[in-house]
């Protein structure tokens, strides 16, 4: 489990199959991060286990799954990538519950560059719109931010320059993809009034929605 607060950016060495198997490696930077085999780390904000890690680089495996829902695969050589290691249980929450497992891909609207943030609008994952609330937190690559204006099809967050220099969301552009994950809590809520039975449910979900 992650905080969404963004620890360094790394990027991509390779991608590819050895031996069966889908292998991810990245170097991690200026990350001074020491890491064991079997811990969790977001990549981009996704959860990936280490299987070894030699000098700088970090290798990884991926799942069909994880590659059906990221856009790892289309990725190159030198892309940078936010990196997080998961979250202590004594230390402070500063961003909202990221579980690393992404929801998808959102793409790239709009960029508005302000004079004190930058806008950028999102389109909404199909079957997501009721998981999103003004106001209420997202994970986009990895990063905890919060929802800035929502409508049907596409919802916006404000970037502050110190979000800017600490992870790749800096030259966003539109048609980009990234990876898209929603609120765990809004996941139980609708997952909860769904179950109800369907007088009862339904009523509840369009009060709450």
């Amino acid at each position: 489990m992650f905080s969404g607060i963004i620890e360094a950016m790394g990027s991509l060495e390779t991608i590819g199959r050895t031996g069966g198997r889908v292998r991810l490696r990245v170097d991690q930077g200026a990350w001074n991060c020491r890491l064991s085999p079997g811990e969790s780390v977001s990549v981009d904000g996704v959860c990936l286990t280490v299987e070894r890690q030699s000098g700088k680089s970090i290798e990884f495996s991926l799942s069909g799954e994880t590659l059906s829902r990221t856009r790892f695969s289309k990725l190159y050589r030198g892309t940078r990538l936010n990196l997080e290691r998961a979250m202590r249980a004594d230390q402070l929450l500063g961003g909202h519950i990221v579980t690393g497992h992404v929801d998808g891909v959102a793409v790239v609207r709009k960029v508005k560059k302000l004079s004190d943030s930058t806008e950028v609008e999102f389109s909404i994952p199909s079957g997501f719109e009721p998981m999103l609330v003004s106001k209420g937190s997202v994970a986009i690559n990895g990063v905890s931010l919060t929802v800035a204006t929502l409508t049907k099809r596409a919802f916006s967050v404000a970037l502050v320059p110190y979000s800017l220099r600490q992870t790749n969301l800096d030259n966003l552009t539109p048609g980009e993809s990234v990876h898209f994950e929603a609120d765990i809590l809004g996941k139980y809520v609708i997952n909860y009034l769904r179950a109800l039975p369907i007088g009862r449910g339904a009523s509840l979900e369009r009060k709450s929605l």
